[in-house]
Order: structure tokens, then sequence, then C-alpha cells
């Protein structure tokens, strides 16, 4: 049996950095991209969210489909904040990684195949602020 592959890490690792490589992205998301946000971050900001690795061995080699949320967090206050805006967000998001692998840069695997599946936009508990939710998942070779 060989290395055990760290496949999330790999998927939010890869993802983050083609965030962060494109133009525009520190212009929209000033926050930056964070597995835990940390105090006092500025918004818009963007989290990942659940993540769940499933095994992919259909042709005999080692691989993963990294189903994987990122969640964009936004404030009234803010010239982002809105629920308008979140959805603007997370198509901007959507733009720079669906069907694009080549974005992605990942160390010790291959990307085969980002999806960005759906996204949807809504307030938060707090009744202030609005969350935006996009689902993608990642394929990927050892």
């Amino acid at each position: 049996m060989g290395d055990v592959k760290d496949y999330a890490g790999e998927a939010m690792a890869a993802v983050r950095a083609a965030l962060m490589a494109d133009p525009a992205f520190w212009s929209r998301f000033p926050g930056g991209v964070h597995d835990d946000a940390p105090a006092g971050i500025a918004f818009p900001h963007i989290t990942f969210g659940r993540l769940e690795v499933v095994s992919d061995d259909a042709d005999r080699a080692r691989g993963a489909v990294v189903q994987m949320g990122l969640e964009i967090h936004a404030r009234p206050d803010h010239p982002a904040g809105g629920r308008v805006a979140v959805l603007s967000d997370c198509a901007f998001v959507a733009s720079v990684l669906h069907l694009d692998p080549d974005a992605l840069a990942p160390i010790g695997v291959t990307i085969w195949e980002i999806e960005v599946q759906t996204y949807v936009a809504s307030r938060s508990a707090d009744g202030a602020s609005y969350q935006g939710t996009i689902a993608l998942q990642v394929s990927m070779d050892a």
C-alpha cells in the first residue's frame, strides 16, 4: 500500500491558490481565503466549509473526489454587503474555478476536473450579515 494522500488538504490548497492568483480576487475579497477566519478579519472573506473525500479508484489509480463547500461572508455595512452582492461574489468565484483544472496547481496530485455544482446566498442567523455557500467538486489522481 502506498502513501496516504491528503486529498482534502491538496484540494483546499489548490483552490485557495487559484483564487488568490486571480487578478480581481483581492479587490473583491480583502479578507482573503481561510480555513478558520481569524479575529478582526476584513469583509468580505471566504472560509472553507464542509469537506468530504470520496475514493475514486475506477481506473485502478488511487485518487479521490473531494466534495467541498466555500462560504462567502459579508455584512450590510460593507460595500460588498447584501444578498445580491453575495450572489455576485459567488458567481465570481465560480467563474474562476468552474471547469478550469489548469487553474489549480496542487503538489503531489493531478487535478483533472473541478466543477462548481451550485451556490446560494442567505441571511445569517445574526440577521445582519449575509453568507454565500458554494458547492464544488474536485476530482484528482495521486
